[in-house]
């Protein structure tokens, strides 16, 4: 599949399929898979960061929901206007949730800072700009080695 720049965060993405109206795109930064209108590609290419995070962390949601692609039209985007950033307590637990997943056995360690699609998709997770902010959170888990700079 060919590696296309993702709509949203023009980071890498493989691109699952193009039609004349739409693209599936699979973007690390996006948190996987997602459709999105060609309308809406217009749109996203006008959000800053914080609506970028917005729209990334709808999509993080929608997946954990059961929906294995979601779409991005018109009527998302109109979402994110009611949307509000992820509370601490969220970000945090979502962090414990994304190195959780990520751990195999106690006792692993767990690199980051590369910008590899591993790290983007925990700043998806964790609706972060940068995996700095999430390391602020992570002091107290470096201090007992579970994660590994």
């Amino acid at each position: 599949m060919p590696t296309v720049p993702c709509a949203i965060w023009q980071t890498p993405a493989e691109q699952m399929e193009k039609a004349g109206d739409h693209d599936v795109l699979d973007s690390p930064r996006a948190g996987g898979k997602y459709w999105i209108s060609g309308t809406a590609i217009g749109e996203v290419g006008t959000f800053n960061n914080h609506a970028k995070r917005l729209l990334t962390s709808w999509l993080c949601e929608q997946r954990r929901g059961g929906e294995d692609i979601p779409k991005i039209q018109t009527n998302a985007l109109d979402l994110l206007k009611s949307r509000r950033p992820l509370t601490v307590g969220v970000r945090l637990t979502s962090t414990l949730l994304f190195l959780g997943n990520a751990i195999q056995s106690l006792g692993d360690l767990i690199s980051y800072g590369d910008s590899s699609p591993n790290d983007l998709r925990f700043l998806a997770e964790t609706e972060s700009q940068d995996i700095a902010a999430i390391v602020l959170g992570l002091n107290s888990q470096n201090e007992i080695n579970a994660v590994k700079k």
